[in-house]
C-alpha cells in the first residue's frame, strides 16, 4: 500500500494491519460496523499468524495514481466539483455492497455549490486545505483531516488552493434501497 492508495479487505477475511517504515502514517480504516451491529451479523474471529503476502487483485487494490487520472478525466459536476467512484471491475459496481467510496476534487479558490444528500459521509483531506459548511457549522481543513457530513444537511465546500478528498458513504446501501437522494440546493453565490 502506498500514499493515497485504496485497499478493501473482503468480509470475513483474515487479515493484519503492519507497518514497517520508519515514518508516521495515516491509516483510515472504515467498516459498516453499525448496520451489521442492526442487523446482528457482526462477528469477529481471531485469524492464524501468518507472513502471506495476498497478490494484488484489480478488485481489493485501487492505485492512488489511478484514481487522480480518472479525476483529470471527469467534468465538472453541477455542484462545481470532480468526482469518480472507486468501481468494481468485474460487476461495474461499488466496490462493496454497504459502502460507497468515491474522490472528490475541488479547484483553488473554488466554492462548491450547496448541497444535501440522504447519505452520511466520511470525508479524509487528502491534498489541500479550506473549509466546510455544514447547516450551520462551519469546520476548517487540512491534509489528513477527518470529518463527518451528516445527512440531510446543505453542505458547501470552499478550497484554499486545489483539494482532493476520499469520501466513504452509506450511500450504496441507500442507492439499493432506492432511498437515496442527491440534489443541489444552493444558489451560485
Amino acid at each position: 500500500m502506498n500514499f493515497g492508495d485504496l485497499v478493501l479487505t473482503p468480509g470475513w477475511t483474515w487479515h493484519d494491519h503492519v507497518h514497517e517504515g520508519s515514518e508516521r502514517i495515516v491509516w483510515l480504516d472504515v467498516l459498516d460496523g453499525q448496520l451489521h451491529r442492526f442487523l446482528e451479523t457482526d462477528a469477529f474471529e481471531p485469524g492464524p499468524i501468518h507472513d502471506l503476502v495476498p497478490p494484488q487483485s484489480a478488485m481489493f487494490y485501487y492505485p492512488w495514481q489511478s484514481a487522480v487520472d480518472a479525476l483529470g478525466a471527469t467534468e465538472l459536476g453541477e455542484d462545481r466539483m470532480r468526482r469518480v467512484r472507486y468501481i468494481d471491475p468485474v460487476t461495474g459496481g461499488a466496490v462493496m455492497s454497504t459502502l460507497d467510496c468515491a474522490l472528490w476534487e475541488i479547484g483553488a479558490g473554488v466554492s462548491t455549490r450547496a448541497a444535501s444528500s440522504t447519505a452520511h459521509h466520511i470525508c479524509a483531506v487528502v491534498e489541500g486545505s479550506g473549509s466546510t459548511q455544514a447547516g450551520d457549522t462551519t469546520i476548517r481543513w487540512q491534509p489528513r483531516d477527518v470529518f463527518s457530513l451528516p445527512a440531510g444537511q446543505p453542505v458547501r465546500h470552499i478550497a484554499d488552493d486545489r483539494t482532493r478528498i476520499f469520501v466513504v458513504s452509506d450511500s450504496e446501501v441507500l442507492r439499493r434501497l432506492d432511498l437515496l437522494v442527491e440534489r443541489v440546493v444552493g444558489d451560485d453565490s
